[in-house]
């Protein structure tokens, strides 16, 4: 009985666990399967200061090799004209990612600036850079693009990326794990019918926990509601997908409840082998 007690502790752990690894590869494999979605996300990225400090450090670099020094061309992002040009490429950048092998992810960055050529001149010029709009049009012309795949690499997302395809594999070896550790766990016990319903509930329960936990976290990633944009486009990827566990939960929920009615209070499940033969006289 001890040995039978600790297996079946073994396979609830297992069982649970299992439940973790499913919410969680559903839910990642939804998030890098939706472009839309990640290309929301890179709107908002696009005012962070990594991506406005690479594409500063590409103007001063290549008016660096003109001849020219440019001083320190502040937060670009400040400027409305010049934060749409930037959440454009962003965008762009995230559609590159996702394109399929053989089609060139590269993206111009200069079709993006140049319509913002004079907006990036008057930055330039409250910098103390003396520099007409012709000169930066030049300068923005000579920007190399950016390669974000190789041709031949599979899209990064997306539902045909790699990085999906593996969730989506993540998800049927957990589900087989559930089913295993479920099944064994009901043969371990002498009411397998109220264990099935002890199932469906931990999968209510967990998925609840997790849409909680995922809803908590999207909020405390950014609090003040948009002040960090890094913060900001991670908090919307956590929560554009809670209700994912919330679909869970409430489905579990109601085929455990069902279940329950199934089950009458002190019933208990016909045995599973043949009852003994009376002696004959």
């Amino acid at each position: 009985m001890r040995a039978k007690r600790m297996v079946l502790e073994v396979a609830l752990w297992f069982y649970g666990l299992s439940v973790t690894a499913v919410l969680i590869s559903v839910w990642g494999q939804a998030v890098v399967a939706d472009v839309e979605g990640l290309q929301s996300a890179a709107v908002d990225f696009s005012g962070s200061q990594m991506l406005v400090d690479r594409v500063e450090r590409m103007l001063i670099e290549e008016a660096e090799k003109l001849g020219a020094e440019v001083p320190d061309l502040g937060d670009l992002s400040e400027d409305q004209a010049i934060s749409e040009a930037l959440s454009g490429l962003a965008v762009a950048l995230v559609q590159a990612a996702s394109l399929p092998a053989g089609e060139v992810a590269t993206v111009d960055t200069a079709a993006y600036l140049r319509p913002v050529s004079g907006a990036i001149t008057s930055r330039m010029q409250e910098n103390g850079l003396d520099v007409g709009e012709d000169q930066v049009i030049q300068l923005i012309d000579r920007l190399d693009s950016i390669d974000v795949k190789p041709r031949e690499a599979p899209p990064l997302v997306g539902p045909a990326s790699k990085t999906s395809r593996t969730l989506g594999v993540a998800t049927v070896v957990a589900l087989a794990v559930v089913v295993l550790a479920g099944g064994l766990t009901m043969r371990l016990v002498e009411e397998p019918r109220r264990q099935l319903r002890s199932l469906l509930t931990r999968v209510a329960v967990s998925a609840t926990s997790f849409a909680i936990i995922t809803g908590v976290s999207a909020w405390l990633l950014d609090p003040a509601g948009g002040r960090a944009p890094v913060r900001r486009a991670a908090s919307g990827l956590l929560a554009s997908k809670v209700w994912i566990p919330v679909v869970f939960a409430i489905l579990f929920g109601i085929f455990a409840w069902l279940w329950r009615s199934r089950v009458r209070p002190g019933e208990v499940s016909p045995p599973t082998s043949e009852p003994p033969t009376p002696p004959t006289d």
